[in-house]
């Protein structure tokens, strides 16, 4: 307030000395353009410490001033001229080989805790009913825990079903 009394007439800012506000200026974004296109597969690391930078600029001017991004650990512009789609003298893209996928396939596991008892492997385009499922216990497993793990058999053993993914 005591500025305006004192005849001050504008809002903005005096200019003062230090840092700049914008270091983004048309010299720097020059200096960085000219920096990249001698070598596109400098890092940003690089950029800023050949051009006494710092890493917040030399990306903020990559990205939006230039509006360029990494590609193959290269720096190309974002959006390429129809020429500069494909290089004349590589060869035209091959169609990638499309094969017919196995499909999914159901594997239902019964483990301990020293290991696996039995792999149950589902037969392709079969559902896992409640019925399937317990003719899975009562023939495969109860096969499996008797020749791998009798004692199981003569101590009793509880089952407890997860529907938790493998991962």
């Amino acid at each position: 307030m005591k500025r305006f009394i004192e005849g001050r007439e504008t809002v903005k800012d005096d200019d003062r000395s230090g840092c700049p506000l914008n270091v983004s200026t048309e010299i720097n974004v020059s200096e960085v353009e000219q920096y990249v296109m001698k070598d596109q597969k400098v890092t940003i690391r690089e950029i800023a410490d050949g051009l006494s930078m710092s890493y917040g600029t030399v990306q903020e001017i990559l990205t939006s001033k230039l509006i360029m991004r990494r590609v193959c650990a290269s720096w190309v512009p974002r959006l390429l001229l129809p020429e500069q789609m494909r290089h004349p003298s590589s060869p035209s893209p091959l169609k990638a080989r499309v094969t017919k996928s196995a499909g999914k396939v159901m594997l239902i596991v019964f483990c301990e805790i020293n290991g696996i008892i039995l792999n149950h492997m589902v037969p392709p385009k079969t559902s896992v009913t409640g019925d399937y499922y317990a003719r899975a216990i009562k023939s495969d497993l109860m096969t499996a825990v008797k020749k791998k793990c009798p004692d199981l058999i003569r101590s009793g053993f509880i089952l407890h079903q997860d529907n938790a993914p493998s991962h």
